[in-house]
């Protein structure tokens, strides 16, 4: 099913900007907590692929990014996260579920396939320790 979302256009002196809001009732699976931080998608064997993380659940990950990935698609994603002055590095594999044009770039969901010990670790304190989404 999917979720409902709320597609706008709102006009700026640098033109047309449109935007995807998701609704104040869409029921995910997980809890979601906005995390902003550069991340690195590849494929494997391909090039490496630059974006920034929108927000993260213990179940997967948004990335904005200028590249349109397949659904179905797996890839490594990679970020550094800082808790507690310490840095973790987190390395999961996603599969995309999701794409959402935006005005900004491409919002990718991806749905965590494999993920470290370590870094489910890392992102269940993050989980804890973060300010709630707004």
């Amino acid at each position: 099913m999917d979720k409902p979302r709320i597609f706008r256009s709102t006009e700026t002196s640098e033109g047309m900007r449109n935007d995807v809001q998701y609704s104040e009732n869409e029921n995910r699976g997980a809890v979601r907590k906005a995390l902003q931080v550069s991340a690195m998608l590849q494929t494997e064997g391909g090039p490496a692929i630059g974006g920034k993380t929108v927000d993260i659940s213990t179940s997967g990950i948004c990335v904005l990014t200028n590249y349109s990935l397949a659904t179905g698609e797996s890839w490594l994603i990679e970020f550094d996260l800082q808790l507690d002055g310490k840095v973790y590095h987190f390395e999961a594999v996603g599969m995309v579920a999701q794409r959402v044009v935006a005005s900004n770039g491409i919002r990718i969901g991806f749905q965590f396939k494999r993920v470290s010990m370590a870094s489910l670790i890392a992102i269940s304190r993050y989980m804890r320790e973060a300010p709630a989404w707004t």
